[in-house]
């Protein structure tokens, strides 16, 4: 369990260890409102210079097109989700692992590291993608 900035920026250092692609449910809106760009920038930066292949599905706002408009130069794909899918809390699943984050009131993030959870939420991440 990790709690504050410093803890979900731990949280984003693990998730740039993996090796492998990334699977991200995210509302970026609510992202952005935590996180300054610079610190959103450095991620996917570090995550591009890695050449770690992330794939997102986003809630439909304006800052979700808006990753989904520059998926070529940040090794990227985007789904857009149907306008009445809505939540707060990402997502992450990498390796074996599940980081949910939330970055409303609380700002607290857990890491599920278990290999079964994780192929769960991945299966129900590519029903959706493939429904998308």
């Amino acid at each position: 369990t990790y709690q504050g900035k410093s803890g979900l920026v731990a949280i984003w250092k693990d998730i740039l260890s993996t090796k492998g692609e990334i699977l991200l449910w995210t509302n970026q809106t609510m992202e952005r409102q935590l996180f300054e760009t610079k610190q959103h920038s450095q991620f996917i930066s570090e995550r591009t210079r890695q050449r770690i292949p992330i794939r997102a599905l986003a809630v439909d706002t304006p800052d979700g097109h808006k990753l989904l408009a520059e998926d070529v130069k940040k090794n990227r794909q985007t789904k857009i989700l149907n306008a009445s899918t809505q939540f707060t809390a990402e997502t992450y699943l990498y390796d074996n692992k599940i980081a949910i984050i939330d970055h409303t009131t609380d700002i607290i993030g857990v890491i599920i590291e278990n290999q079964q959870i994780h192929e769960a939420q991945r299966a129900m991440f590519e029903l959706a993608w493939t429904a998308v």
